[in-house]
This record gives structure tokens, C-alpha cells and sequence, in this order.
């Protein structure tokens, strides 16, 4: 690819300090300076830690069981995740760049590309300290910001500068002269280089290449024997030598899927079908966000390893006629196909549901024998998605979904769902309370 395109452009990567503890401490500020964790599903590891609970020494993907003592000894503080309130926030975060630079990639839920057109460095510094200011200020998450060359040293610079104080969170390896950048480069480890997977790290490190630099200098032949036009690329990403650009349009997903592990293990195919409705309806909304239908629905469930049922069946795909993104017919297909798989006595610990072979909402194709009935349920799921959307989730849902949920994954330390639940917004007032001292009233707030 040429890079004569790329000649007056910077990436900048913005990257969310410990996403998850972040959002929990903008609504909870006794958790700031303190160790805090948040959960994965059924409270089972850790997915996110403050820098106090790395300092201890809690690793990423730990178990809770395992870091108990670490947690009683120190006060750490566990939280269940709350994804619902992560989403939101990361959107805000988006439309808060947004005022910046029209040229925006969400790489994740806590990652965004920019394309900066930019090149004074002193303008570019300007800009990205103004950027991570405004979003502390109007989200209230810290941010690290790097900008380089390409998307892979625009990574690269973001974790520099998350990791050296003294950058203020932002770092523009483009300003920095070649010996600074060699210096930088150097202190990255082969693993950590964005598009290096564990496979091609190991490959590395056996060979003695063990940092960004040396990755940099590699033998492009020999590397690309083994890594293929994928490796290529991000060795000349490492050069300076663009292979990407920001992708701004969102690129419409190729399958949807909802699944959770269980609170408890579940027998009962009243609950598994419970369980399956739930998630066939969740499918269903992000199906209708994304203006997409689904021809294809996976089934399946999970047994522990160790289970004398290890051998029942896992999962199962149900071919739809005509493509929808209706509730009512993906709860039914995923019902139907629950009963192809149930088995009896069996202990299931997790299920899902997948939609695949999506096209376009706009080129739907129906049956010219079916009768316009069928519109109807399309203007239903509309009506309760606009509820849900407003009041909560599941103020509205089917029946098959089920009221009470006992499979659903344990959450016991979940924070409330601060920006997107009415009944849960947060409340600050000063309560007056009238005491009597030494015969006189005094005011007091609480």
C-alpha cells in the first residue's frame, strides 16, 4: 500500500486508564486511591483493576478464590460488572471526541482510533491534552493518548504513556527524535506489540527478538514465512509505513451473540428454555440496532469437563425461511431448537444463542404467498425496544422470557445502572434535619 496518502496524517489512539474501575468510580468517588477489582460473570475473576490492585500484585483473569487472602488483607474493594453502565459510558466518550475529529474508529469499548491531519507538534500536543482534559471533564473517565505515524506506533505511544507519569497521560511519538524513539521502542516487549499473538510472540522471543526494536529490524523474509502478510505489516506499521487507515463507517457485524454462564447449574428445561428466550430476544434487539436480519440461529449449551454428561449434546443451528429480526420468531426458532438438544438430568452451566448469516434490513426478501400480517410483530418489537430503551430493560418482554430468572449469573456486587435506568439514576440532595442544642435550634444537613 502507499504511504503517499498517509503523508499528512497522524493516528492517535485513545485508550481508557482501567475502563471498568473508572466508570465504577465516576459515581462512587470513595473508590478513587483505593484497591478496586470488578468481576466477571458469577463474580468467578477479574477483568479489571485499579493501579492500587495492581500494585499488589492481582494478576488479569485471576480467580476470586485465589486472591481472597489479598483481597481480606488489603481491603480490596470487589464490584460485579456492570456492562450496561460500560457501554454507555464509552459511548459518551465517543460523542465527546467526536467534537474534535470527525475521522473516528471504535476499536473496543475502551479504545478509539482518530486520524489527525495535524502535523506541527506543538499543535498535535495541544490537541490531545485539550481532548484527554474535556473527556475527564465531561465523562469523567482518564484517558492516555498516543499519536504516531501509524495505527501500531499510535498503540505503542498510548502505552507509554500510560505507564510514565510523566508524560500527563499523553505522548506524541512523532515529535520524539530517532534515539528517543529507539529508546521507546526498545522498552516494549515483543508480546505486548499490537497484532503479535501469543503463537507469533513465542516464535520471537525463541529467536531473540524480545522488543518493538528489534521486531522493527527483523528480517522481513523470515518473519514473513511465518507470520504471513498479517506479520508483514505490522513490522512495516513498526517503520512508519502506513497498512491501515481509520475505518469511520461501523462495519456491520457478520453474527450476534448472547450468552451467559449460570448462577447455578441448571436441570430444569423450564429454566433452559427461559435462559434461551432471554438471549434469543437480546439478539434480536442488537439485530434491529444494527438494521439487520438473521437466516441462521445457533443453539447451545455447556456441561463441566468433569460431568458424566460431558458427552450430551452441545449445540444445535436452525435454518430460518425468510430472514427476520423479529422477537417473536427468533424466541421460537431458539425454542425449537433447545428441544432438539435437552437432555434430561443433565446439568448445564452456561447456554447462548448466535445469529449468523445476516444481511440488510433494506434488502429483505419475504414471501410473496405470506399476507401482510407479518409486518405487524416488526412494529411490536419496535414499540418495545422504544420502552425498554426508555423506562429499563425488560420493562417489557415475552412471557417465554420468564419473571423471576433463578439461572441468571450471580452479580451480588453489581453497581446500579446510573445512566440508563430511571429508577436507578443517582441522587444527590441535602436533607435539612432540625436538632436542639443548648435550647436553640440549629440546622443540620445530612
Amino acid at each position: 500500500m502507499s504511504s503517499t496518502r498517509f503523508d499528512l496524517l497522524r493516528f492517535a489512539l485513545i485508550d481508557c486508564n482501567n475502563f471498568f474501575v473508572s466508570c465504577e468510580r465516576v459515581f462512587d468517588p470513595r473508590l478513587e486511591h483505593v484497591p478496586v477489582v470488578v468481576l466477571s460473570n458469577n463474580d468467578a475473576c477479574v477483568i479489571s483493576r485499579s493501579n492500587e490492585a495492581k500494585k499488589l500484585g492481582i494478576k488479569m483473569g485471576g480467580a476470586v478464590s485465589e486472591i481472597r487472602p489479598l483481597v481480606t488483607n488489603n481491603q480490596v474493594r470487589m464490584l460485579s460488572a456492570n456492562f450496561t453502565l460500560y457501554r454507555d459510558l464509552s459511548r459518551r466518550i465517543v460523542h465527546c471526541l467526536g467534537q474534535f475529529c470527525p475521522n473516528i474508529e471504535v476499536y473496543s469499548v475502551d479504545e478509539v482510533f482518530m486520524e489527525l491531519r495535524e502535523t506541527d507538534s506543538r499543535a498535535i500536543n495541544a490537541l490531545i491534552r485539550t481532548m484527554r482534559q474535556t473527556v475527564l471533564q465531561w465523562v469523567g473517565v482518564p484517558v492516555s493518548i498516543g499519536v504516531g505515524e501509524t495505527k501500531t506506533l499510535a498503540k505503542l505511544a498510548a502505552g507509554y504513556a500510560k505507564k510514565e507519569l510523566s508524560t500527563g497521560g499523553c505522548f506524541d511519538l512523532t515529535a520524539s527524535t530517532p534515539q528517543d524513539r529507539d529508546g521507546v521502542m526498545a522498552r516494549v516487549p515483543v508480546e505486548d506489540i499490537w497484532g503479535i499473538g501469543r503463537q507469533y510472540s513465542r516464535w520471537l522471543i525463541d529467536r531473540g527478538i524480545t522488543t518493538a526494536l528489534q521486531l522493527r529490524e527483523i528480517d522481513q523474509s523470515r518473519f514473513g514465512r511465518k507470520a504471513g502478510v498479517t506479520g508483514l505489516r505490522t513490522v512495516k506499521e513498526l517503520q512508519g509505513i502506513p497498512c491501515d487507515s481509520v475505518s469511520a463507517d461501523d462495519q456491520p457485524r457478520r453474527t450476534i451473540t448472547c450468552s451467559r454462564s449460570f448462577g447455578k447449574p441448571v436441570v430444569e428445561f423450564r429454566e433452559l428454555k427461559e435462559a434461551i428466550a432471554t438471549f434469543a430476544s437480546q439478539a434480536g434487539r442488537e439485530l434491529r440496532h444494527d438494521g439487520s436480519l438473521a437466516r441462521c440461529l445457533a443453539v447451545y449449551l455447556r456441561v463441566p469437563s468433569s460431568s458424566p454428561d460431558h458427552d450430551a449434546p452441545r449445540g444445535t443451528t436452525v435454518l430460518i425461511p425468510i430472514p427476520t429480526d423479529r422477537d417473536s420468531d427468533l424466541i421460537r426458532y431458539a425454542i425449537s431448537g433447545l428441544e432438539k438438544i435437552y437432555r434430561k438430568n443433565t446439568r448445564y452451566t452456561k447456554a447462548g444463542v448466535t445469529l449468523s448469516d445476516l444481511s440488510s434490513r433494506e434488502t429483505r426478501q419475504t414471501d410473496i404467498f405470506a399476507d401482510n400480517e407479518n409486518d405487524r410483530p416488526d412494529r411490536i418489537s419496535g414499540v418495545i425496544d422504544d420502552l425498554n430503551s426508555r423506562w429499563g430493560g425488560e420493562t417489557i418482554h415475552y412471557a417465554e422470557t420468564g419473571t423471576e430468572k433463578s439461572w441468571r449469573s450471580r452479580a451480588a456486587l453489581r453497581s446500579p445502572n446510573y445512566t440508563t435506568c430511571w429508577q436507578e439514576l443517582p441522587v444527590a440532595y441535602s436533607q435539612p434535619r432540625r436538632t436542639q442544642d443548648a435550647g436553640s435550634a440549629s440546622l443540620s444537613l445530612q
